[in-house]
């Protein structure tokens, strides 16, 4: 069984399709603690539509999932990708072809295609609804 990972969220506004817009609270790299490192910017809330199977109203603060599994295969795609095709197309230019230049222009080459697969990816995903509310805070 797959893992699920949840948050707590804010209730922003309820659609009559069934879903919902809710305020989530983007952690930081450093798991909130930006003070302590001052590496990188305040993380704040992002906006994301979600499924509400839980019938949570406005202004409800409630928790929603997000199946582990399509999380990790699109962060697979948008970060592994493009390094594993730039490594693959230099490895394969230079086994083909005596001139560095063509092994680096491979590469970036497979850099490029892995970078346009996760462009694709971000339109196919953009606008679903990939959170569940499952229940509110409440109950």
């Amino acid at each position: 069984m797959l893992a699920k990972m949840t948050n707590l969220v804010k209730i922003k506004e309820v659609f009559d399709d069934g879903s919902c817009e809710v305020w989530l609270m983007r952690e930081s790299a450093c798991g909130g603690n930006c003070g302590g490192c001052g590496g990188c910017g305040e993380a704040g809330p992002v906006s994301v539509k979600a499924v509400n199977a839980a019938g949570a109203e406005k202004g409800d603060t409630a928790y929603v999932e997000s199946r582990s599994g399509t999380i990790f295969r699109i962060a697979a795609v948008v970060y592994l990708l493009p390094v594993i095709l730039l490594i693959a197309g230099y490895l394969l230019a230079a086994a083909l072809f005596p001139s560095p230049a063509a092994a680096a222009l491979s590469g970036g080459g497979g850099f490029l295609a892995g970078a346009l697969a996760a462009i694709l990816l971000n339109r196919r995903y953009k606008g679903r609804e990939l959170l569940y509310v499952v229940k509110t805070a409440d109950s």
